[in-house]
């Protein structure tokens, strides 16, 4: 299980979904890491549903278990607290999954379009999207670690957060927005879409911590 912060966005939904799970296992053998698998499990098991997208089942295959695994990645860190069996390791498993899971949905998506519209337009898209996906991941550590000026918890009282935070990119943002493109059979526009978003919103984070700096 990771550091703990606050939830953004949808992750505030999926955290009741969450805690409901974690209270029905609290009792058993089931550990924080067990979830982080089985989170890291459903993404790989979604991802020829991605590819292969000309089903509609496979669509709404791919959407469940999407979904699921945002879930039970948020039961591990729920799980943890619970049992108080957080730990470093379990910090380091959930990100390592976490960032690995992420890089297959977005190789997914990538394929996925390639192989139906055999453009190499598409690889050019899906390397900007991989590419920036994990620059603005650096940039929010940055923030945090070297901008002292930054203070998150004074960011997230403010209104104009609370307009932006469904959109705000997280992870879990990210795939759940991908899981609904998905389920509507939109797997181009969602990758066209993110390769511009994620380049965008770099660019608008480099700038802010600049300003800030």
């Amino acid at each position: 299980m990771s550091a703990v912060r606050s939830d953004i966005g949808i992750e505030k939904i999926y955290r009741i979904f969450s805690r409901y799970i974690v209270n029905k296992i609290i009792n058993t053998k089931i550990t924080p890491n067990n979830l982080s698998y089985l989170s890291f499990f459903l993404i790989v098991v979604s991802l020829p549903f991605i590819i292969f997208k000309g089903n509609n089942y496979f669509n709404l295959i791919s959407f469940i278990l999407i979904n699921l695994s945002l879930i039970f990645d948020c039961a591990d860190g729920d799980l943890a607290i619970k049992k108080k069996l957080q730990s470093s390791f379990g910090a380091h498993l959930d990100c390592t999954l976490d960032r690995l899971a992420d890089n297959f949905f977005i190789l997914a998506i990538i394929s996925s379009n390639y192989i139906f519209e055999n453009n190499i337009y598409f690889l050019i898209c899906g390397l900007i999207f991989i590419s920036f996906r994990f620059c603005i991941d650096n940039i929010y550590f940055s923030m945090i670690v070297f901008l002292p000026k930054f203070d998150q918890n004074n960011l997230r009282k403010s209104t104009f957060f609370k307009l932006i935070e469904y959109f705000i990119f997280t992870r879990t943002n990210m795939l759940f927005w991908g899981s609904c493109f998905i389920i509507l059979n939109l797997h181009k526009e969602y990758l066209l879409l993110m390769s511009v978003y994620t380049l965008l919103y770099y660019f608008i984070l480099l700038i802010y911590t600049y300003l800030r700096s």
